[in-house]
């Protein structure tokens, strides 16, 4: 078996108000490689970026980096209200349909983040919706070693996205 590594695609900074930073890698330009990924975005901002709206089709996965200064808020129309520092994740299932906002979790301080839009399978495109928190942990390696998700080699998270998704290595059952 051959082991076959994508091109190197530099990031490109977008312009959109209210994001201090912004910068994108241009998925298209990868191919087979950026599949399922339908957005990758790394962004700093303070402000309220979007109001509500809606997305469907995918998962909306926000990574907060250790140095941001602020947490997210991720708030849905299915009622989640949900906040992660520092090393957290949001994972938002849109499947059928949800009306979302994700802004800086403490208002004036700097939301450093990574998000990334995850292209669900023409069988759960229209799955059921739902957000997921996922916190870090720490593995008992002896080493201090960060670790976001559902299992590894000698533990698993009490909290696994709604549904597992070709990306993910993870056994998680839903």
């Amino acid at each position: 078996m051959s082991v076959q590594f994508s091109p190197v695609i530099d990031a490109q900074p977008r312009r959109i108000p209210a994001f201090s930073a912004l910068q994108y890698i241009d998925l298209v330009a990868l191919g087979v490689y950026g599949s399922p990924l339908a957005v990758l975005d790394d962004f700093r901002v303070q402000e309220l970026p979007f109001s509500a709206h809606p997305h469907a089709g995918f998962a909306a996965v926000t990574y907060v980096f250790e140095d941001s200064a602020s947490g997210v808020r991720s708030r849905t129309s299915t009622g989640a209200d949900l906040v992660v520092g520092a090393g957290g994740i949001v994972w938002t299932q849109a499947g059928s349909g949800v009306i979302h906002e994700e802004v800086p979790a403490e208002r004036g301080r700097e939301l450093h983040g990574l998000q990334l839009f995850v292209n669900l399978s023409s069988k759960n495109k229209l799955s059921a919706r739902g957000s997921s928190r996922l916190r870090p942990m720490m593995c008992r390696t002896g080493a201090a070693t960060p670790v976001t998700g559902c299992e590894w080699s000698s533990g698993a998270s009490t909290a696994c996205p709604p549904r597992s998704c070709p990306m993910s290595p993870s056994r998680c059952s839903t």
